[in-house]
């Protein structure tokens, strides 16, 4: 299954481990059209496990590009009039078809369609009979973006020549857990040979470093519910490069495609970054992937590059990307298989391994990658949280120190009215002490209203400035009674010792009167 459902689990899955997935994928897929990692490190050994490339890392030459409403393909056949291609599954089952094309990348005829909607096909392969094969036996792990129950049979589909376009499934299981296949050969005898992507065995704590060839232990049937039981045969783990993807290390450790050349003598297997090349002299596939060296030619920079087959003459390997987005040209590039089998690098000095140009991860399995991945994911989420912890606090803070100063700003302003009332009382109060002669602090509202009232000490011989001769004359006063006569009044001229409240007419003798405001007025004269 494509690397779009690992993207949709990253999205899914805990923080931590999302960040951790994505930081990881940055990490190891390097600069763009550079290798993330140092050279290979392998050493000479049996079999095909000890091999690394050495063609050099040539961008495929464009053959046409397909424009029709085909994404997603996972599988290509060349035939002598075009190409018949396969997508894997899609948001709509019934989108998933098989499609044919011209040599020109023109759409053929109407797609063909699966009699029940697909899983999620994978490969596509040729019988020596013209049989076509489909491999529905796409079931990624929860690790690279797959659902945690995972597929309990696998299928293949098959389309024979004259068929009416109908084809015909055949079920199949697994004899140890499931497992993500997405390659698929048919021997010369029409066995079923099924590539996984990787090692899921749960007896392997190296997740991710072999592939696992498994072929049917019984007879194939047709539209059958319980599947036929599969058995394994073989491993293959691919050789160590350094072609540049854009998915790194982990790109170049996963078979994602597989085909046969048109006379049935080599067989190839591909990964994201690398095609690895056997011949096969006496038909036998899985003893050529299990116990010889392939050789190995790079399709580098090729995005999400899963599907693989031989040009109609046998010339050249045939590739093409799974792209999902109608902005992304799907275009089918051509390679030239490499001839030779690479020699492994030897090793400088005799410091050992740290000489070679070898890399510490490259010892590192998928699972290995996961994990150190993981970790940094959740360095980097704590940094995540402490950074929004900070942000909020200082927003808090800056908050809080603007309406601080608010405050402060409204508190001077009441304390400069207060200041400036308590100032005015003051002055007024120092203008009474100065005006009256006072020095007591505690004035009564009397005398601050005084403070405020002209001086009424008029100029000699005048009233308030006028002239006394010019003043009215005074009002008559009654006759005073027989008891005032006795001794009610006082006939001194002294002033009553006593203040009275109100304002009573005062005695008078000799022409004076006498007042209770400190002045007093002679006949002909002013006030004094």
């Amino acid at each position: 299954m494509r690397c779009v459902r690992f993207v949709s689990a990253v999205a899914s899955s805990p923080p931590a481990l999302a960040l951790g997935l994505v930081s990881g994928l940055l990490a190891v897929s390097g600069a763009a059209g550079a290798p993330a990692f140092a050279g290979p490190s392998a050493s000479p050994s049996a079999g095909a496990n000890a091999t690394t490339a050495g063609a050099a890392a040539t961008q495929g030459t464009a053959v046409c590009t397909i424009t029709t409403h085909a994404y997603g393909l996972s599988g290509l056949i060349a035939t002598s009039t075009g190409y018949v291609a396969i997508n894997d599954s899609q948001a709509t089952r019934s989108n998933t078809k098989i499609f044919t094309f011209d040599k020109g990348c023109k759409a053929k005829g109407t797609p063909v369609t699966y009699p029940a909607d697909p899983y999620d096909p994978e490969d596509l392969a040729q019988g020596s009979d013209g049989t076509l094969w489909i491999a529905d036996t796409g079931d990624n792990p929860p690790q690279t973006g797959g659902s945690t129950k995972r597929r309990s049979t696998i299928a293949l589909w098959s389309l024979a020549a004259g068929s009416g376009k109908k084809p015909v499934i055949h079920r199949f299981v697994y004899p140890d857990p499931p497992h993500d296949a997405e390659a698929l050969l048919i021997a010369d005898d029409g066995t079923p040979i099924i590539i996984t992507k990787q090692d899921e065995s749960t007896s392997s704590k190296k997740y991710g470093t072999a592939a696992d060839l498994y072929i049917p232990a019984a007879p194939i049937q047709s539209n059958n519910t319980a599947g036929v039981a599969l058995k394994k045969v073989g491993q293959f783990t691919p050789p160590k490069t350094e072609t540049p993807t854009p998915l790194g290390i982990v790109g170049r450790g996963m078979i994602t495609g597989a085909a046969m050349s048109p006379d049935r003598k080599r067989v190839v297997l591909r990964t994201y970054a690398d095609a690895f090349e056997w011949d096969v002299p006496d038909g036998d596939i899985v003893k050529a992937i299990t116990k010889s060296t392939p050789r190995v030619t790079p399709l580098p920079n090729e995005m999400q590059g899963e599907a693989i087959s031989y040009s109609a003459d046998g010339k050249y390997f045939l590739t093409v990307g799974d792209i999902e987005s109608s902005s992304t040209k799907v275009t089918i590039l051509r390679y030239t298989p490499a001839s030779t089998v690479a020699a492994s690098p030897t090793k400088q000095g005799s410091a050992g391994k740290g000489d070679s140009g070898g890399s510490w991860m490259d010892d590192l399995a998928f699972e290995d990658l996961v994990y150190a991945v993981g970790a940094v994911g959740m360095f980097g989420l704590v940094l995540v949280v402490v950074g929004v912890f900070g942000i909020r606090r200082s927003r808090q803070l800056q908050r809080t120190a603007t309406v601080r100063a608010k405050g402060t700003a409204s508190a001077g302003t009441a304390v400069g009215k207060s200041t400036a009332k308590a100032t005015a009382k003051a002055t007024a109060k120092a203008t009474v002490s100065s005006s009256e002669g006072e020095s007591d602090p505690g004035l009564d509202s009397q005398a601050v209203n005084r403070a405020y009232e002209p001086s009424r000490k008029p100029s000699s011989g005048t009233v308030y400035g006028r002239p006394a001769d010019q003043q009215p004359a005074p009002e008559p006063q009654p006759r005073a009674s027989s008891k005032q006569r006795a001794g009610a009044w006082d006939d001194s001229p002294e002033e009553y010792a006593d203040d009275w409240s109100y304002d009573a007419p005062r005695g008078r003798r000799d022409g004076r009167e006498s007042h209770n405001d400190g002045f007093s007025q002679a006949p002909g004269a002013g006030w004094s």
